[in-house]
Formats: structure tokens, sequence, C-alpha cells
């Protein structure tokens, strides 16, 4: 067993006190930590239970492990970080009831959800044997807290610490974007160049529907025309053409997939059974920046989007949280200008 929080998480041995006037008991144990401080699988299993609604039934769940125990997590993050609206997720994306999950593997983030509004964040960690019954969790947490050799980190991700994208990201796990760089999934990669499939998992995980890919033809075709025939391992070091490709995408290219996502909404919205690839084309970078500037996503006084420079996992968080979310890190502000 690791311990259920990658964090350092104080525990509060409180297995069986009275609970609601001694009306019932407490049937885990509670562990203090930050809130959207990583909760992870305590051992391999599959999610028997999920609820991760906003607003409503929020924010928990239960794993069925392989030797018929079972481990549960509740008072999960149920707040747009760094708000407490009640409005956000807490469960990791993608995990719903049958999902197989390993140890160590993040399935959520600490919260105050449920019954635990308005006191500290915390998870209450259950363990139940084969036959349901909760026993003290405490010995087991401790020993795994011993043993454990999770990542300790400040934060959603372990090496975003004092970076300016630190909060950023927490506030986009929180609203269903969880985008780590690795399996450990502790480690977001901020620096490393975004390729098109794993923005476009990030565009699909916020918008709900994923986007066409940023096709590499075009770039094929301009090394083949701009470079003499027989020379390409002179002029560019490597062969074939496929391996010279320039690696990673631009700001235009992450515009061009959220557009054709916007209009992809639109268009099921008329016609429900359109098929979204066949029908509806990704826009040229100019046209998916005149869509977003006519929904005022991109304003007036923001500048033309890049279409030259490579943008780096961090850049993209900005972007999509900007276009998708609409809270621009940047926003347009009016000067005031007493000579007017």
């Amino acid at each position: 067993m690791v311990f259920p929080i990658a964090t350092g998480a104080r525990i509060i041995s409180d297995f069986g006190d009275d609970r609601d006037g001694g009306s019932r008991r407490h049937k885990g144990t509670d562990l203090v930590a930050d809130r959207m401080s990583p909760v992870v699988a305590v051992a391999d299993g599959v999610v028997s239970s999920v609820h991760n609604t906003p607003a409503e039934d929020c924010c928990y769940l239960i794993i069925r492990h392989n030797d018929g125990w079972s481990s549960m997590y509740v008072h999960l993050n149920n707040d747009n970080y760094p708000g407490d609206d009640g409005l956000g997720l807490g469960v990791a994306p993608g995990l719903t009831s049958g999902s197989e999950v390993t140890a160590g593997q993040v399935i959520g983030w600490v919260g105050d959800s449920g019954n635990a509004e308005g006191s500290i964040p915390h998870l209450h960690f259950e363990l139940r044997d084969p036959s349901g019954y909760s026993v003290d969790p405490v010995p087991s947490v401790r020993a795994a807290q011993a043993d454990s050799d999770q990542l300790m980190q400040n934060g959603i991700y372990g090496d975003d610490e004092g970076l300016p994208v630190e909060q950023t990201a927490t506030h986009l796990a929180a609203a269903g974007g969880f985008w780590p760089c690795d399996e450990t999934q502790f480690d977001l990669c901020p620096n490393r160049l975004a390729q098109p499939d794993d923005t476009a998992a990030l565009i699909g995980q916020l918008m709900g529907i994923s986007p066409i890919l940023v096709d590499t033809v075009e770039q094929t075709l301009a090394l083949e025309q701009h470079i003499p025939a027989g020379t390409l391992a002179q002029v560019t070091g490597c062969e074939p053409v496929e391996t010279c490709l320039q690696s990673g995408i631009t700001a235009a290219d992450v515009a061009r997939m959220i557009s054709w996502v916007y209009d992809a909404q639109s268009r099921l919205a008329i016609e429900p059974e359109t098929d979204l690839v066949e029908e509806i084309p990704l826009p040229s970078p100019a046209r998916a920046e005149v869509n977003l500037r006519f929904r005022s996503i991109i304003e007036v006084c923001h500048p033309q989007v890049d279409g030259d420079h490579l943008v780096t996992r961090a850049e993209v968080i900005d972007l999509v949280t900007w276009w998708i979310l609409g809270e621009h890190p940047y926003p347009c502000v009016q000067k005031f200008d007493p000579d007017i």
C-alpha cells in the first residue's frame, strides 16, 4: 500500500469517533493537506463508484482492489481553484466506474466537498475488508507513509513549483484539464514543446470534443520544395524528410484546433448527426483567429495570434485558459489618460 496523498499530510486518528451527536461513527481517518494536493490510489484495483458532478453529489470515489478490499477517498476538491464556488471537479479526468487504476496513480485532489464544506481541506480515507466492514486504516496509512517513496511536492505537479504556470495549471485541473507529461502523472514538463496530439487531448478534456490534429503534410511539402534534391542530409543533417519535420506547434495551431471545436459544437447543436471529421475541415490560421475574435474570445486590443514561434506546454496552458475558460492572464486594460 502506498500513502494516499502524494504530498505530506497530517494524520488525524479519529476512527470510531462519534459524528452527528452520536448518531453515527467515523469510519475512516482524516488526512489534512493543502487543497489540490494530489490523491493517489493506494493499490491496484478497479474504480467501483465515482461521484464527480459539480454542485451535486461531489466529490469522492471508491476503488475495489484485487484482494477484495476497498478503499474510499472522500471530500475531494469541488471548487474552481483558487476560489470556493463548488463548481469545480475533484476526480481525475477519464476515471469512471470500471476504470482500472494502479498503485500511486493520481485519482483526484484534496478539497472540502460534501459535508466538509467550511472545514479545512482534508481527505477522508477508508479501508473496507472483503465483507464490507470498515477497519481502522491508521496503522496501514502510517506504515505506507514510512515506506512511501512518493514525490514530495507543493502544488498539483512536482516540477512547476515557483513557476508562473503553477496556479494556472492547478486551476485548469479543477476545471477538468489534467495534463501530466509522463506516466508518473506528477510532472507537467512546462518548458517542453507542446505537440499536436497532447494539446488536442487537453482541448478534448475541457471542451468535450477532441479536435482534428494539425497536419504536418504542409511542413513536409515545404521542406521538399525548398531543399534541392539529393542535398537533404547536407542541408538539414537528417533524412528521410519525415524525420526532419520541426517538432511542436504554434499558437496559431492551437487556435485552429480550438476554433474547430467551437464550430463543431455549433454544428452539432443544429445537426446532431453531423460527421464532424468529414464535414467540418480544420480552419486556416487566419480563419481560426477571425472566429475567435468574432466570439470576442480574442479582443481588438490583443495582437495577432503568433503563427511562427513554437509554444511550450506552459504557453498552451495559458492559451487554453484564455480561449476556452475565458480567463486571459494578461487582459486588455484601457489606461486612463489625464490629458483627454
